[in-house]
This record gives structure tokens, C-alpha cells and sequence, in this order.
């Protein structure tokens, strides 16, 4: 069996920790996966516990622009690769797979073990302090995954060397038997037309451009409902949108749900109005249980749409772009949408489900053990 040790920094939860999760449980009868993660993150450590996954919850300090968090970051940074040392030679992994391109201290800590190295890039936007870092550090990392194309076109254009290494480009999963299209009703059973976006609410998400929209389209008969929660960090930013929002009847905040597959299946559209994204993990479960999409220009989602045809591509940060499309998904009818959502139902069952990125992982795994 193989045995991967999987380091993330980040204990605030999103969606590389599903991922990582999810590809652990599902390839976990051929790879031994140990999850290494902030002692903070009690509740992803339990949910790797009841998963049957191995979990190590050590002192891992997040990067962040917040002068006091970064100067604890600083601080503690040498004795935290340290500490991510000493569990290296104690665990003896066949592979360390790292997360993110400013999450360097489990990289740090076992450059000189001889252990092959696997760096996942699931961004497409870093500060340039953290595009040196990753340039200087990337020569000594010979495998990389990239979320989506774009991702990887974005971190070639930083380092290009990296474009000459074993990579390959592997898509959130979506758990497909966990998100499925509603079997009886289909799709706009009745008007208003119900609308959702589902994330950590953050200026990534960019909601308030989803709240401008909402606020051109109030003659018309949609709904929209935002689904997620409001980290501590983020307090300020989300009691800003509520403020910004209160006087708009066709605007429901729900905060967090923990069944977002069936509130998924109640919905009509999804609309993703994200600034930055990668591979946009809540857009493509939206997508598995039969949903026609908006969204803006953000990973490879124009790339998939426009091959695929299951909803409308705007421009980040467009209020007014976001309105028109809605628009134009309401002026459609029931039928019409249906037909969008079956072909994006398809598409994740042919790119995106936990099988396919978890067989794409394996064998990526694999190889990089049979070479070693």
C-alpha cells in the first residue's frame, strides 16, 4: 500500500479540505492517506476520524495580511517545519503532498529527506511576494497537480520550468451518488425562479456583485439564496453585505447547511459570482444535481460551458453582466433549462466524479512511487 502524507497549513475549512477528504476515503483500500493539519481544525479532524481516515492535528500557524497573525506566522515558522520534520521520519511516507503554493513548510521540511515531492496548486492568485517564493522553491519539486488549465497556465507564467515536470491537471471531485438531479419535478416548477450560491462568504465569492444583481432584477420573478457561513475573520465583510441588502425582498440569507445536496435540489439556477476560483467545487456539485448555471469567468468554467453548453459565462466582478444572464435564464423555459441541466448533470459524470479525479490521482501517485 502506498503511504501519502498530506500537509495543509489552512485549518479555516473550504474546499481543499473536502478535497483532500474525499480523494483519502475514496482511494484509502490502495493508499494510506495521513492528514496533517492545524490543531484548530477540530472539526475536519473528527470528520477524517469518522471517514476512516489517519489524522495529525499539530500547531500550524495560516499565512495572512493581518499584521498580528503575521507576525505570529513568522515566529513560529521554524519550529513548525521542524516539527513537520520530525513527523516525516517518523511516519516515513512514500509521498508528501503539499497544498497551496504559500503552504511551504512541509515542503521546507522534507526537501533533503529524498522523498518524492507532489505540490497542488489550487489557486489562481497569489501576492507577488509569494510568486518569488514559489519560483525559487519550485525547482526543487519535480511533481506537480494543478486544480484546473488556467491554474496551471497561471503558475507556468511565474515559473515555466515547471511546464517541463511531471504535472497533471486534476478538477475538484464531486461525490456523484451524494448530488444527484431531482427525480420527479424537474427544473423552475413554479415561478419565482429560485436562484442559490453556496460558499465561506468572502470577497473571493464576490456577493456583492450577486446583490447587484439581485437589485436590477427586482422586477422580475426570482429569488435569490445565499448559502454559507461567516468566518470570525470575515464578520465585518458579511455584516456589510447584509446592510447592503436589507431592502431587498428577493434576497434570503440562509448561513450554513450542512445537507447542501438536498437544498440543491429544491433550486432552479445556480450562480457563481466568484472573483477568484480555481475549480469552483460548489459550482460543479450544483452542476451533478442537474443544474443550468451563471457564472463568471473564473477556472475552466468558460472552457467547460462553452464546450458543453449548460449555462451563461460573465465577465468577475459585473453586477450588471450577472442581471443580464439571470434575465436571460428566466426568459427560458421550464423545458429549456431542463435540457441545461441534464447536459451539466453529464459533464461531471464524465469529467468531475470522486471515480474519475480519484483513479487520475492514483495513477498519478503510483507512477511517482514506480519511478522512485
Amino acid at each position: 500500500m502506498i503511504k501519502v502524507l498530506n500537509i495543509y497549513e489552512e485549518g479555516r475549512g473550504g474546499g481543499p479540505m473536502g478535497r483532500i477528504r474525499m480523494v483519502a476515503q475514496r482511494l484509502k483500500d490502495e493508499v494510506e492517506t495521513i492528514v496533517v493539519a492545524p490543531d484548530t481544525a477540530g472539526a475536519y479532524h473528527e470528520s477524517l476520524r469518522e471517514s476512516g481516515i489517519l489524522s495529525r492535528a499539530i500547531p500550524l500557524q495560516h499565512l495572512s495580511r493581518t499584521p498580528s497573525v503575521l507576525a505570529r506566522y513568522l515566529m513560529r515558522f521554524g519550529t513548525e517545519v521542524r516539527i513537520i520534520k520530525k513527523m516525516i521520519a517518523a511516519e516515513a511516507p512514500d509521498v508528501i503532498h503539499i497544498n497551496g503554493s504559500w503552504q511551504i513548510k512541509g515542503l521546507l521540511a522534507a526537501r533533503k529527506s529524498k522523498i518524492p515531492i507532489v505540490w497542488h496548486m489550487n489557486d489562481m492568485y497569489q501576492p507577488r511576494v509569494v510568486h518569488h517564493v514559489f519560483k525559487r522553491l519550485s525547482r526543487y519539486v519535480d511533481h506537480f497537480i494543478f486544480a484546473s488549465e488556467r491554474t496551471k497556465e497561471y503558475y507556468e507564467g511565474i515559473a515555466p520550468r515547471i511546464g517541463e515536470k511531471e504535472n497533471i491537471v486534476i478538477s475538484a471531485p464531486v461525490d456523484t451518488e451524494v448530488f444527484y438531479p431531482k427525480k420527479v419535478g424537474g427544473l423552475a416548477r413554479t415561478k419565482p425562479i429560485d436562484i442559490v450560491t453556496i460558499g465561506y462568504i468572502n470577497p473571493h465569492k464576490g456577493i456583492e456583485h450577486l446583490i447587484e444583481a439581485a437589485r436590477r432584477t427586482r422586477d422580475i420573478q426570482v429569488r435569490y439564496h445565499i448559502v454559507g457561513p461567516v468566518l470570525a475573520t470575515q464578520r465585518a465583510y458579511g455584516d456589510r453585505l447584509k446592510r447592503d441588502s436589507a431592502d431587498l425582498a428577493n434576497v434570503v440569507w440562509h448561513g450554513y447547511k450542512s445537507n447542501t445536496a438536498a437544498f440543491l435540489r429544491d433550486m432552479d439556477l445556480y450562480v457563481c459570482s466568484s472573483i477568484r476560483e480555481a475549480s469552483p467545487m460548489s459550482l460543479w456539485e450544483a452542476m451533478a444535481t442537474g443544474l443550468p448555471i451563471v457564472s463568471t469567468d473564473v477556472g475552466d468554467v468558460r472552457r467547460i460551458v462553452k464546450r458543453v453548453g449548460c449555462g451563461i459565462v460573465v465577465d468577475i466582478e459585473s453586477g450588471k453582466q450577472l442581471a443580464s444572464a439571470i434575465r436571460t435564464m428566466s426568459t427560458m423555459s421550464r423545458q429549456e433549462r431542463l435540457t441545461l441541466g441534464l447536459r451539466s448533470r453529464q459533464t461531471v459524470e464524465d469529467e468531475m466524479s470522486l471515480d474519475l479525479v480519484g483513479d487520475k490521482y492514483l495513477r498519478f501517485i503510483r507512477a511517482i512511487v514506480l519511478e522512485k
